[in-house]
């Protein structure tokens, strides 16, 4: 398995894949279902730290 990181921030309107052939094999989750469909133990302890951090300020609003 090949994963790819990004931390986006959507700020306007309704995201949307404009590119469905291209993105066929991508699933976009809720942060906290990550661990569902990748093992923990597979992905970059770092991405890990940010996800920890996002999860107690999401809990926080």
């Amino acid at each position: 398995m090949l994963c790819k990181y990004f931390l986006c921030e959507y700020l306007v309107g309704e995201a949307t894949n404009s590119d469905a052939a291209e993105n066929i094999d991508v699933m976009w989750v809720p942060r906290n279902a990550v661990t569902r469909f990748i093992s923990i133990d597979t992905i970059f302890p770092p991405v890990l730290a940010v996800l920890a951090v996002l999860a107690v300020l999401e809990e926080q609003t």
